[in-house]
């Protein structure tokens, strides 16, 4: 080969390395000032890393990527990838064939006001496309041309104020991202995660990036939870489960809209069933054999349609209601309860459990406030007992002691009816009529949630008399009410008796907080 080729291969090879480092460098500081200038006039939160490289022919890696608030992240990432379609061009979109995270983690965060850190109506700055440059608007869909997003062992934690940290990890997902034609912004969602036998999620739907709407066309959530079987599960949801004995089968179903930006506005339609499950709340097991619910979430508040849930051994409870996400989170919950059985109900708290029997039917309303549910409780209804075994309770068991003598009447035919209202220290008692077989009872009185009692009876077999005669029961019941009366002090485990001739001396309802 002829020295002065050589020499001109030589010379032209070394431009040309030359030339690529130019370009890589010109490309590297080209991009790195895009990405900040593009999501510091686009994006609300703070984003830092800690370096950017650039690989031959077109990728980015960007190293520790965060996403910040007010000094709180909220998104991180070990490393994001992007894999460029072709070399950007002023006036068009940046092409990318693939944005790959590698072991990102979302932490929900909750600020003083209720609203999630980053996730909000400030996560972007203007959804009208409002142009930072000649060529480039702030609407994602003008600059950002996706094509496929990889997750790769990412994590989310719920992090709510006072409450311990939930972790889901090693979550590992891909989304054919290829926007729709003639939407630029709207792209495809098709989701799934396995954790094979006890979790399993399908998503389908769509994000617009431009606006940060995620349209839910269908969700279906299965989980099985057997203590012998959790492994599969996130150690924090081991954790849960393990502390509330948690077991049993939970179905769930959602369509509908949910912005990123503000998840309280959620509009939701969802479906939620639970079957032979079961949990232990305040030290005692809580059987569900079978919970059914329809929820809405719209307008910053959650509308329970309807829910059943079937009660052990029989008879069920009916429920609607309404649950507002704004401070104070005001609630209020309609209730019917059809043929509710006492002792299956109680047997379920163990050991030493009151020996009550019969079948409860109530129906009624309570609400209140989530952020200090006592100081605002409220709620009435009427409550029925029918083939019960009601009349051995603490405050009338007492009675027929004193009013029959002896102890140990035969039991288990007991009907009754009382009226209830609920206060913020307390329940009143209405219309309270108690019916046995030896023991009639009528009376009023409150029970406080610090387990006083302040009762006011008549008991006795004259009364079971007045119960039956109907009209002249009535006339009775004026004339004895005013000659014996008997009032009940004390607690609930510890009443105390005494009777009182034409009902002088007792203690009547007042509205301090405590008897």
């Amino acid at each position: 080969m002829p020295g002065s080729l050589l020499i001109g291969l030589l010379v032209s090879v070394g431009m040309l390395v030359r030339f690529w480092a130019w370009a890589e460098i010109s490309i590297r500081i080209w991009l790195f000032h895009f990405i900040i200038l593009a999501s510091g006039d686009l994006l609300g939160p703070s984003l830092h890393f800690t370096n950017l490289y650039y690989r031959f022919p077109l990728t980015v890696i960007l190293e520790a990527p965060e996403l910040e608030e007010s000094g709180k992240t909220f998104l991180s990432a070990q490393r994001m990838r992007l894999t460029l379609e072709r070399i950007p061009v002023a006036g068009r979109a940046v092409e990318i064939s693939e944005v790959r995270f590698y072991r990102p983690v979302l932490r929900f965060r909750w600020r003083d006001d209720g609203g999630l850190v980053g996730l909000n109506t400030d996560f972007i700055k203007s959804l009208e496309g409002a142009e930072y440059s000649d060529t480039i608007s702030t609407n994602p869909s003008d600059f950002l041309d996706i094509r496929v997003i990889q997750i790769v062992k990412g994590s989310l934690q719920f992090e709510s104020p006072g409450e311990e940290t939930i972790h889901l990890d090693d979550i590992s997902l891909q989304f054919d991202a290829t926007p729709r034609a003639g939407y630029p912004g709207l792209y495809r969602l098709d989701a799934s995660v396995e954790r094979a036998p006890v979790l399993s999620l399908d998503l389908e739907g769509s994000l617009n990036i431009d606006t940060g709407n995620c349209m839910i066309e269908n969700f279906k959530g299965m989980m099985k939870v057997d203590p012998t079987r959790v492994e599969s599960l996130p150690k924090d949801i081991q954790g849960i489960v393990d502390h509330y004995r948690l077991i049993g089968s939970l179905g769930l179903r959602a369509s509908g809209m949910v912005p990123l930006v503000d998840l309280a506005r959620s509009d939701l339609d969802i479906e939620l069933q639970l079957e032979n499950s079961s949990s232990v709340v305040y030290g005692y097991l809580i059987p569900i054999p079978k919970l059914v619910a329809d929820l809405h979430l719209k307008d910053r508040s959650t509308v329970l349609n309807h829910m059943i849930l079937h009660m052990p051994r029989g008879g069920h409870v009916s429920m609607t209601g309404n649950l507002d996400f704004d401070p104070p989170r005001k609630f209020d919950v309609q209730f019917d309860i059809i043929d509710l059985q006492v002792e299956g109900l109680l047997s379920q708290m163990g050991e030493g459990h009151p020996r009550y029997s019969g079948l409860i039917g109530a129906t009624g309303e309570v609400s209140s406030q989530v952020e200090d549910v006592m100081d605002h409780l409220a709620g009435h209804g009427v409550i029925n007992l029918s083939r019960g075994d009601i009349l051995n309770v603490p405050i009338v068991s007492g009675l027929q002691d004193a009013v029959l003598g002896k102890e140990d009447w035969p039991l288990g035919n007991d009907e009754g009816s009382m009226v209830f209202t609920m206060e913020h220290n307390r329940v009143l008692f209405d219309d309270l009529e108690l019916e046995g077989d030896h023991l009639a009872v009528r009376g009023e009185g409150e029970l406080y949630f610090d387990s006083k009692v302040n009762f006011r009876f008549n008991a006795g077999p004259l009364e079971k008399l007045q119960m039956n005669l109907g009209g002249v029961g009535d006339v009775l019941g004026f004339l004895t009410d005013r000659i014996v009366t008997y009032q009940v002090h004390g607690t609930w485990d510890d009443p105390r008796f005494s009777g009182r001739i034409l009902g002088l001396g007792t203690e009547h309802r007042t509205p301090q907080a405590s008897p």
